[in-house]
């Protein structure tokens, strides 16, 4: 498990009374030199040690050689791939409920921590 400060947070919202919508867009809050806002100048499907240098992401071919790339803080790849790749999300999440009386039965609001 990565001790890394959390960067991405992801929202799930409940439709119909049970079962979870799509879940939302991840949100990206990293800073703008962080790796996830690397846009590669290359085609490679698959890549090695990716970092920053000098400002600019940097990764090995699996073939050989360095390629680069921009740093665009508007963009995401955790984001993207999460949007647009089927089963990104694993394990649990508790959270509370406040109960609401609707005349009729209850309905479960999930309550969010308000710093």
């Amino acid at each position: 498990m990565s001790t890394e400060t959390p960067h991405h947070t992801v929202t799930a919202r409940f439709e119909d009374g049970r079962h979870v919508e799509a879940l939302s867009t991840m949100t990206c809050t990293a800073p703008a030199d962080a790796l996830c806002h690397a846009v590669w100048d290359c085609d490679c499907e698959a890549w090695d040690l990716p970092r920053v240098e000098d400002g600019r992401p940097v990764h090995m071919s699996m073939y050989g050689g360095e390629h680069t790339g921009q740093l665009d803080p508007e963009f995401c790849n955790l984001r993207e791939w999460f949007d647009n790749s089927d089963e990104t999300l694993n394990g649990e999440i508790t959270f509370p409920v406040t109960p609401e009386w609707t005349g009729d039965g209850y309905l479960f609001n999930a309550a969010q921590d308000t710093p």
